[in-house]
């Protein structure tokens, strides 16, 4: 399932990226600035696609102790106010072994947008959910014995997460070539359909629906005419299992990421960064993550063919 997922997703972006025009990757002759793509490398900004533009992603990152993470991404600015995006990514960090690419959608609108003579930043508010996900561990993922008394045996354990986020964020740039980004969000966990297997006597808990708080913020500066640097702090949910109740539950995980984005066009841009979590134990946990941005910009498509059907006529 997990491959099928990653599989399925790469081929819907290359579809897309392989039937759009060349000329639909560049702007306009008069539109010479760089395209933001309206986020860091995980955390949402307080910026909009441009109208019409639709940015597709794909990338992951790689280490020996958070395995491997596949991103795949679309997402589409709406009149300059609001941004619709479906992803496959993991939202959800967790203890065990295995975990399903996690599909997501999202819908961002703004509400408030910077005034250059003002000093209220842009402020957007984003939601973010996914579809009811199986997840699954065994006996090696759990620390500890399987009950306070050693009385039993767990050999493995199943259950389905739901996960909904909030965010409020914000963007407000510094100066010319610095641009502060933060906010807050709502994470709100729900399981289901625990099931236990090993000792008969084990009786799997109650359904678990948490709410947690956490908070992002990031740097981005202009380096030169083609590179960014970002700095990322935030959180996430991950969820674990509590040896004591012999339950799932969930808390925050903090994470750093360091990096540089690279503009090959003023719509198309390589991400490559170093994440760090507050989980790991040392700097061989340490996470290289990389990225390609495209910008396609879909209404100078549309114009390019009523173009040439026109000249047709």
């Amino acid at each position: 399932m997990k491959n099928n997922s990653i599989a399925i997703v790469c081929s819907l972006i290359i579809t897309i990226v392989l039937s759009v025009p060349a000329n639909c990757f560049a702007l306009e002759e008069d539109e010479t600035n760089i395209v933001n793509l309206s986020r860091m490398f995980i955390a949402p900004t307080g910026y909009m696609i441009p109208s019409g533009v639709l940015n597709v992603a794909f990338g992951g990152s790689f280490a020996s102790q958070g395995g491997r993470e596949y991103l795949g991404l679309m997402s589409i600015g709406l009149g300059g106010v609001a941004e619709f995006e479906i992803s496959t990514s993991h939202i959800i960090t967790n203890i065990f072994s295995f975990t399903e690419p996690i599909g997501t959608t999202a819908l961002k609108f703004i509400l408030y947008n910077q005034k250059s003579d003002f000093p209220v930043p842009t402020i957007v508010l984003m939601l973010r959910s996914n579809a009811w996900s199986t997840v699954s561990g065994d006996r090696g993922d759990f620390a500890g014995p399987a009950l306070p008394d050693g009385g039993g045996t767990l050999m493995n354990v199943d259950f389905e997460v739901h996960q909904t986020s909030l965010y409020l964020s914000a963007s407000k740039l510094l100066n010319p070539t610095s641009t502060l980004h933060g906010g807050l969000v709502w994470h709100e966990m729900r399981t289901r359909d625990i099931s236990y297997y090993g000792d008969p006597s084990l009786q799997p808990p109650g359904d678990m629906n948490k709410g947690i708080v956490g908070i992002f913020i990031g740097m981005e500066r202009e380096m030169n005419d083609l590179t960014h640097s970002i700095l990322e702090i935030g959180s996430k949910p991950k969820i674990e299992f509590d040896q004591l109740l012999q339950g799932v539950t969930a808390k925050n995980l903090y994470y750093m990421i360091a990096g540089v984005r690279y503009f090959l066009t003023p719509m198309a841009s390589i991400d490559a960064g170093i994440r760090y979590r507050s989980d790991y134990s040392g700097l061989s946990d340490t996470e290289i993550r990389t990225g390609l941005n495209l910008g396609i910009d879909i209404r100078k498509g549309i114009k390019e063919k009523l173009k040439r059907k026109s000249k047709r006529k």
